[in-house]
């Protein structure tokens, strides 16, 4: 199969139902109205190892800062045959750690490739072609920022859907603060097919309050921003994925922790665990902790390609 090289035309298939007021008030900042969107394709820039990078308008969600507005760009790694060329096969959309570089997420979409799995790694504002620095930049557009992710995100749904090669299903999947973001983007209307959150969980104050390495980095950030004590809870209260749970299908998530994870502590991921039901063999408990993850990227690919197909096949 050859590469189609047009611009794809995709349509927003965003279906949000909040019936009860908790939902309305964590899941209506992230909505828009429905509407068609180009999808085009770019080669990769000098320091860009992607196949391909693929691009859509930032959807318009609510009270949202104009300059957080513009294009959303997805790094594709292809799942690829024989000869070299990319192949109808399942996909994941990827959710990235903080770390700039998106090393973890970049390593983990390379692998799926290799396991016959289109994967695709999002670049949130303050990342890569959207800009210099890490996801929160200020008090006033650390909301902004993390809502922007969400909605680019469960955007990226559709926009996959429209390429060439994606067939099967679509599942989302966030390491680190992007699993946070992950589950997040899942409880919006649980369009993905999948959800694969890596290393987290819900309760993000208990982390921020508690968590060692990158859970204190983020506390002194806040501190330094004068968000401690009940006021830091009340900002991380308006994106708490905790407070949506309910809207997450278990038969069709995975959770993959560390035994020795001091960043998000083991409560984090336990809670998300309890309180969506997911079946032990949903909870994929790692001897690793929050860095040495990346040892075991390999076998985490392996069961995510797995799963995929296993949809795939069910249906």
């Amino acid at each position: 199969m050859a590469q189609s090289d047009a611009p794809a035309e995709a349509v927003d298939t965003l279906c949000v139902e909040l019936e009860k007021p908790e939902h309305r008030s964590l899941l209506e900042p992230i909505t828009w109205t429905c509407e068609s969107f180009p999808v085009t394709r770019d080669q990769p820039r000098a320091g860009e190892d992607a196949d391909c990078v693929i691009s859509f308008p930032s959807p318009p969600i609510p009270d949202d800062p104009d300059d957080l507005l513009g294009i959303v760009y997805l790094d594709w790694y292809m799942a690829k045959d024989s000869s070299h060329n990319a192949r109808a096969a399942p996909a994941l959309v990827i959710i990235p750690e903080t770390n700039s570089r998106r090393s973890a997420a970049i390593s983990l979409a390379r692998l799926l490739a290799a396991r016959r799995v289109h994967a695709f790694v999002l670049q949130p504002p303050g990342y890569a072609r959207r800009g210099k620095g890490r996801l929160m930049t200020g008090a006033a557009d650390f909301l902004p920022r993390v809502r922007r992710t969400v909605a680019d995100a469960r955007r990226a749904f559709d926009a996959v859907n429209s390429l060439d090669f994606v067939t099967g299903p679509v599942g989302m999947g966030g390491i680190s603060l992007g699993g946070f973001l992950a589950i997040l983007t899942t409880e919006l209307d649980d369009a993905y097919d999948s959800l694969f959150v890596f290393l987290a969980g819900v309760d993000l104050h208990g982390v921020v309050s508690s968590g060692a390495k990158d859970a204190a980095k983020f506390r002194q950030r806040f501190a330094e921003l004068g968000f401690e004590g009940e006021k830091l809870r009340e900002l991380l209260w308006h994106i708490e994925p905790l407070r949506g749970v309910d809207r997450i299908d278990p038969d069709r998530t995975w959770l993959f922790t560390g035994n020795f994870d001091k960043v998000v502590p083991a409560k984090s991921s336990d809670l998300f665990a309890t309180t969506v039901g997911l079946a032990e063999d949903h909870h994929i408990r790692l001897p690793v902790n929050h860095y040495t993850g990346v040892l075991l990227l390999p076998a985490i690919a392996q069961r995510v390609a797995m799963e995929l197909y296993t949809i795939e096949a069910e249906r």
